[in-house]
């Protein structure tokens, strides 16, 4: 089952990650579309569940070290100054901070549907 979480809710049941968008804005000549760009903090060892983003996303690492499990493909690690890209719709079923000590943050650019949730929880 997928449930649709909100920024607010997926903080408060996850929290050990502070999310904050930069700019949320519609693209000119694109109908219909958005580009989100936020800021995630994690901290140490700082997770989150399994879910799926219905747009793009390209993924700047500024800070420390980010592992991703895309659907059943084997997790990657990047490191700061690297980025990754993200299709839509693909399970993001591992998103975390490997470090147990240091911080991570990344900047994330979505591409999304206006009106449409950035996020899909993946609920079992």
């Amino acid at each position: 089952m997928i449930g649709i979480v909100g920024q607010k809710a997926y903080l408060a049941e996850f929290g050990r990650m502070k999310i904050t968008t930069l700019i949320k804005q519609e693209m000119e000549g694109v109908d219909g579309k958005i580009v989100r760009v936020v800021e995630l903090n994690l901290d140490p060892g700082a997770s989150s569940p399994a879910h799926t983003h219905p747009g793009h996303l390209f993924v700047y690492i500024i800070e420390g070290e980010y592992e991703l499990g895309i659907n059943d493909d084997p997790p990657k690690l990047y490191k700061a100054g690297e980025v990754f890209y993200e299709p839509a719709g693909v399970v993001h079923r591992i998103g975390r901070n490997p470090s147990e000590t240091e911080r991570a943050r990344l900047v994330s650019f979505m591409f999304l549907d206006k009106g449409k949730p950035n996020t899909l929880l993946h609920i079992h």
